[in-house]
């Protein structure tokens, strides 16, 4: 019973999540991109360049 009631659960989320993954292509394709998003990718732009920053100056010694 437990077996069946596990797989039911990860079912549910496994829809749910599907369900709300098509809703927000749809209304990324049907309204454009949403303001915090080229925030959200500056930050991430921003982050990954102090990174690449960081390890030119401290290669790692093989």
């Amino acid at each position: 019973m437990w077996t069946w009631l596990t797989i039911m659960i990860v079912v549910f989320i496994v829809l749910v999540f599907l369900e709300e993954l098509i809703e927000f292509l749809v209304n990324r394709i049907v309204l454009g991109p949403a303001p915090w998003e080229g925030k959200l990718k500056s930050f991430f732009d921003r982050v990954i360049e102090w990174f690449k920053r960081k390890v030119k100056r401290h290669p790692s010694v093989d």
